[in-house]
């Protein structure tokens, strides 16, 4: 049986989509501090708001392109490439968690959400937003 390959992600990619996720993650999350500030914070007593900001969201893009080479890895087992919307659906939920973890560890990183449907609603709009700018600016034109 012959292996069918797939499109990888090259090095350049990977840090168009750091890097595009970072400004998403940043965006999304200054404005919904903005618009809910009892219930997205930033900053410790020894982390300024901004710093606290910045580490989060670091991490946050951190985790998300960590993933793509695991992504990659099941559309090899699955023999097919993934759709649109399976990777919606995996980047959703690694958002969700990712979000979830990182408020949890505060003190350390600087983000606090006031509860998991919160998060919940951040993962989907940095979902949808990530989604549309990694798709339309990370990878090379073929």
């Amino acid at each position: 049986m012959q292996k069918r390959s797939f499109i990888t992600t090259t090095s350049v990619e990977m840090v168009r989509i750091y890097f595009l996720c970072l400004l998403v993650n940043l965006v999304v999350l200054i404005f919904a501090n903005k618009l809910a500030p009892q219930s997205v914070v930033f900053g410790t007593s020894v982390l300024t708001p901004n710093w606290g900001l910045f580490l989060s969201m670091g991490t946050l893009s951190l985790l998300n392109l960590l993933f793509v080479p695991f992504f990659e890895q099941v559309q090899e087992e699955l023999q097919r490439e993934l759709t649109s919307k399976e990777w919606m659906v995996g980047y959703f939920i690694l958002n969700f968690v990712g979000l979830w973890l990182i408020s949890r560890f505060a003190e350390q990183l600087g983000l606090g959400i006031s509860s998991w449907w919160v998060g919940a609603i951040l993962a989907f709009i940095l979902d949808m937003l990530q989604g549309f700018a990694i798709m339309r600016f990370a990878y090379e034109k073929k």
